[in-house]
């Protein structure tokens, strides 16, 4: 990967878009300015979930009903669930240079009143799972000659975004 598409990712985590300058020449000068007043911005939630359920077995339900099994049951439940809010960006200036020779930035930033807000991020995960033969009802038997196993792997994770709000972020690569 490149150095520049690396610069250019981590604006773009930021949810901002690269204004590309590439230093073929000796000297590079950036002069900018940014002023801003209740400026605003706040990301969106973000939720993951999963319910996973089931039973590995026989079932006899009813009044005098019956499971006789010869065997084994075994149930296997994966689950993963990943969340992640975006970034918010309000009265803030960002500037990326990607390129060789000198560089100069000189950026000024007023900000006043400015909010920025990540939004929530919640991931969840649910497994019921049963392993081995069932019965209800009055007089419901079961016979088994076997195991009941059950797997049960479950991952979540959440993530909010980064909140920058009336900042100055700056970043140089050299090639």
């Amino acid at each position: 990967m490149t150095l520049r598409k690396l610069l250019a990712g981590m604006l773009l985590g930021l949810g901002l878009t690269l204004v590309p300058v590439t230093a073929a020449i000796a000297e590079t000068t950036i002069n900018q300015e940014n002023n801003s007043e209740d400026s605003e911005a706040q990301s969106g939630d973000a939720n993951a979930g999963n319910f996973g359920g089931g039973q590995a077995g026989p079932e006899a339900n009813g009044a005098g009903s019956s499971v006789e099994q010869d065997g084994d049951n075994e149930a296997d439940v994966e689950q993963s669930s990943q969340s992640k809010s975006g970034a918010a960006v309000a009265g803030s200036q960002v500037t990326g240079v990607a390129g060789d020779g000198d560089v100069t930035i000189n950026s000024r930033n007023n900000s006043k009143d400015d909010k920025a807000t990540s939004g929530n991020a919640g991931a969840v995960n649910f497994g019921l799972v049963f392993a081995g033969p069932e019965a209800s009802g009055a007089g419901s038997s079961i016979v088994q000659n076997g195991d009941n196993e059950i797997l049960l792997d479950q991952d979540a994770s959440a993530e909010t975004g980064d909140a920058v709000s009336g900042s100055q972020v700056t970043g140089v690569v050299g090639f």
